[in-house]
């Protein structure tokens, strides 16, 4: 009888063992918010829940990027004139300069590998697009003259997209080997009044959606392929941000009365508005599981970050975030 019920105690265990379901990391996100005047980087989880304050101090610290497996935040800090690339692991801790050189150093971005993250140096009037790893070993991308913006790596890591100009010109849009090499430009006609890129983005399957300037308050959207084949126009809109499978695309639209955030099929079919439209709502990034939208409110000088379902559905506020949208990314996911 005693081994009968030692069989079946070893059987319950057993079980349990097997049905004990894996644990998900917590949806969070790290955002800039201030703290005694200043710029600092905080992170909390999409329910609101459980916010702490990663940096502190003297100086500046935006643009939090989170690299592909969430252990690590790369981020900008600034102290005087300069301003440095630095990175720290996810809970605030051993944070290190990966830039020395002086100047502005902007918009870092962890290549899909985690092994390097891209930023722009900016150095006498002069933008180059610049790789570093975690060691300092450092890699210029582009050569002078020229004003480059925002590099943005491929999904497989293979490219590196940014914007480029020269002189008072407008803005194009170029992509390069990661290497830095076969540097060149991609088409992207404007279907408005200027050909001036203000904006792009990578989709899952290496296409790249950008907008146009079309008018004074307006931007159109399009895709393209790399060689300018395919091109597809898909209105008026910014921000475009596309779901992680693709599937689905937010973006902006300037309406009577404020901003709103809208949301279609990537195949076409009509926009479903998700935000107020009396308040100004603006950046849409997806959570990594495709199942929640962020984004920001303004509200005359408050800046909120929210959070909503991808319905539109259960909104709630985050709490304020730093006022200088140019800083970007103002916020971002943990990856899953």
């Amino acid at each position: 009888m005693a081994i009968f019920l030692l069989i079946l105690s070893l059987l319950g265990g057993l079980a349990l063992a097997g049905a004990a379901a894996p644990t998900t990391p917590r949806a969070e996100l790290a955002f800039v918010g201030v703290d005694h005047g200043l710029p600092q980087l905080f992170v909390v989880g999409a329910d609101g829940a459980e916010r702490r304050q990663l940096t502190s101090g003297s100086g500046s610290n935006t643009t939090p990027v989170w690299s592909p497996d969430g252990r690590r935040i790369a981020f900008i800090h600034r102290d005087g004139a300069d301003s440095q690339v630095y990175v720290m692991n996810a809970d605030g801790t051993s944070q290190r300069r990966l830039t020395t050189d002086p100047g502005s150093h902007a918009s870092p971005a962890w290549s899909p590998d985690g092994r390097e993250v891209v930023f722009v140096a900016t150095r006498d009037g002069e933008s180059q697009i610049v790789a570093v790893n975690e060691n300092g070993t450092r890699r210029d991308l582009t050569r002078p003259p020229g004003d480059r913006r925002n590099p943005a790596w491929s999904p497989d890591g293979r490219l590196i997209a940014f914007q480029s100009k020269a002189g008072s010109g407008p803005f194009a849009l170029f992509v390069m080997g990661a290497d830095g090499t076969n540097l060149r430009q991609v088409p992207t006609p404007s279907f408005g009044l200027q050909p001036d890129v203000t904006s792009f983005a990578w989709l899952p399957d290496g296409r790249l959606a950008y907008t146009n300037r079309s008018g004074t308050a307006q931007e159109s959207l399009a895709v393209t392929n790399l060689d300018g084949t395919g091109q597809r126009f898909l209105g008026t809109a910014s921000s475009p941000a596309w779901s992680p499978d693709g599937r689905r695309l937010a973006f902006v639209l300037s309406r009577v009365g404020g901003a709103q955030i809208d949301v279609r099929n990537s195949g076409g079919g009509t926009p479903v508005r998700l935000t107020d439209p009396l308040v100004i709502s603006v950046r849409p990034t997806w959570s990594p599981d495709g199942r929640q939208i962020a984004f920001l409110i303004i509200d005359g000088g408050t800046v909120t970050l929210t959070v909503m379902d991808a319905d539109g559905t259960h909104k709630r506020s985050l709490g304020s975030v730093y006022g200088d949208l140019s800083a970007r990314p103002v916020f971002s996911w943990r990856p899953r």
